[in-house]
């Protein structure tokens, strides 16, 4: 399938009007799709194009045929570059709550699933998507293809996840829980918005100026032991250099930086690549620790 150039202005009209007048929500778009005969369906592509969800049909074989500019702007990719391509390869695809293979067993029951996946996109990105596919009919009753209708809600669910991680920091704080497990969780709260990051929380031993591990939930325990009482100078990393200015450090190239001469070997071996530190500093301007993503 794809746009027609040639569609009559009658035919546009009457398809943009309804799409107009029913709100072009995506589950009206994919019923006016399922429900156009075939030969209208070129026309109605003219409409969909324009819609604020991407939509993408497909195949038999799930190969794109058709990709719209909400779908560029989601992904990445232009229509010419996706179509002839197969979707799941192309998008990465992985099913959430639920495996390919039961997302199909449904669709050939009901026609029909609706759930959410993580795609990837053009630049890597992970997103959360929520999905609506449906199948596309002949007139003749003949499965020829199939409808997606996919809308980008990555920014929701980790809305969701900050607001219920940020609930389990007030029960932590209420619950006299240790430092520890407090930071802990206020890592992994900024971890939200920072999707492959890894935070951590050094303490500043003011006695021996050493920094001490306190919380990396998400570091290996390898890691943390072999930094756990690094000295701070001006050459110590990102956390023991911001500790030592008392300013913030951002190394974009941990391998090239000289700052992280002594511990190159370290973070190549954990697959770490950049890191900024932020000291953490007391009204009496008195250093306590650092932050790290």
């Amino acid at each position: 399938m794809s746009i027609n150039p040639d569609v009559s202005y009658d035919t546009f009209r009457r398809l943009q009007k309804r799409a107009e007048r029913e709100g072009c929500s995506a589950d009206e778009l994919q019923a006016h799709l399922l429900d156009e005969p075939v030969r209208n369906r070129h026309d109605l592509w003219v409409v969909l194009n324009g819609a604020p969800d991407a939509v993408i049909a497909t195949d038999t074989d799930h190969v794109i045929t058709q990709w719209n500019q909400a779908a560029e702007a989601i992904y990445g990719w232009t229509a010419a570059e996706t179509i002839g391509q197969n979707i799941d390869t192309l998008l990465k695809t992985a099913w959430i709550y639920k495996s390919r293979t039961a997302a199909v067993e449904i669709l050939k029951k009901t026609g029909r699933w609706e759930g959410e996946v993580q795609q990837t996109t053009r630049r890597g990105q992970k997103r959360t998507i929520q999905v609506s596919i449906s199948w596309v009919k002949d007139e003749a009753g003949k499965i020829i293809g199939g409808v997606t209708i996919n809308r980008d809600v990555t920014h929701m669910k980790r809305q969701e996840l900050l607001q219920d991680r940020l609930e389990q920091v007030l029960e932590a704080v209420a619950s006299d829980r240790d430092l520890p497990d407090i930071l802990n969780r206020l890592v992994q709260v900024l971890e939200t918005y920072q999707p492959d990051s890894k935070g951590s929380v050094l303490l500043l031993d003011a006695a021996t100026l050493q920094l001490r591990h306190v919380s990396a939930p998400s570091l290996s325990p390898a890691y943390c032991a072999a930094i756990d009482g690094s000295k701070i100078g001006p050459d110590r990393g990102s956390c023991g250099t911001a500790a030592h200015t008392k300013q913030p450090v951002i190394v974009e190239d941990i391998q090239t930086d000289s700052r992280w001469k002594d511990f190159r070997d370290l973070a190549a071996e954990h697959n770490l690549r950049a890191c900024w530190s932020h000291p953490i500093i007391a009204k009496t301007g008195v250093v306590l620790g650092t932050f790290a993503l």
